[in-house]
């Protein structure tokens, strides 16, 4: 027995050094992972409530982007829209809302800065100085998305591209 253990006293310096190292390493990693899985984003439930009366599809997205935290405040229907928002980055509001289409809406009177296709159709993203808009037809729905406090184009096309059918 005498012979498994470690003497410290016949460990060099540079071997202490290279193990305190390497513990020290260890420690960052776990205190980075642990900063990061509370960070990613929590997957969210679109209450069936909220959904369950309309007569159009809803859309939602379960798993949102990083950086956004969804205001289950916000939350609430009428037969004709479903709104909710989310924060993003703890203090940017992103507003969404899902509506039946419109069939006198004539899509050529939009004028986007660029084009999108999502999981749920194809979209039209205008980014003015301190807003971001993008309207998403999906079918017989349309989503509208809507930042007037600046929120980047490539954010809000994310949170666009995560949206999945609910109903």
């Amino acid at each position: 027995m005498a012979e498994l253990t470690i003497k410290f006293s016949a460990l060099t310096r540079r071997q202490l050094l290279i193990i305190g190292g390497g513990v020290i390493i260890g420690v960052v990693l776990a205190i980075l992972a642990v900063f990061y899985f509370r960070q990613s984003p929590v997957p969210a439930v679109l209450p069936q409530a909220a959904y369950q009366d309309l007569s159009f599809r809803v859309f939602f997205p379960s798993q949102p982007p990083r950086g956004f935290k969804l205001d289950r405040a916000s939350i609430s229907s009428t037969p004709q829209v479903l709104t909710y928002k989310y924060d993003y980055m703890g203090k940017k509001p992103v507003f969404v809302s899902v509506q039946p289409l419109d069939p006198q809406l004539d899509i050529n009177s939009f004028r986007p800065t660029r084009e999108i296709d999502t999981n749920i159709g194809h979209g039209y993203l205008v980014e003015y100085d301190t807003r971001t808009t993008v309207a998403i037809i999906a079918g017989k729905s349309m989503v509208l998305i809507n930042s007037p406090n600046g929120v980047s184009g490539n954010a809000i096309e994310q949170l666009a591209d995560s949206l999945e059918p609910v109903k």
